[in-house]
């Protein structure tokens, strides 16, 4: 399904589309060129987001992690348990 928007350009504006939509020109109509513009910029902002999000998750990996204790997983294990006693106790 298409849609339809309307512009407005300045006169020097739509010389410059109608000289880049010509039969000349790799565009034949002025909505293809407009169509193809949005297009590289709907494209480089996606790419450029990408990117941002990509350099954010770089960064992150970058942080200093603490190795985990050998025993890390039973202490916890047993810390859970401590307070699942005392819950069933103070009840």
């Amino acid at each position: 399904m298409s849609n339809t928007l309307n512009i407005q350009l300045t006169n020097e504006l739509r010389r410059f589309v109608d000289e880049h939509s010509s039969e000349d020109d790799v565009y034949s109509t002025p909505s293809e060129y407009i169509r193809d513009l949005i297009r590289r910029d709907y494209e480089k902002r996606k790419k450029e987001q990408e990117q941002e999000i990509a350099s954010i998750l770089m960064s992150s990996r970058q942080t200093p992690v603490t190795p985990l204790e050998n025993d890390f997983f039973s202490k916890e294990r047993d810390r859970l348990k401590e307070r699942t006693i005392a819950k069933k106790i103070s009840v």
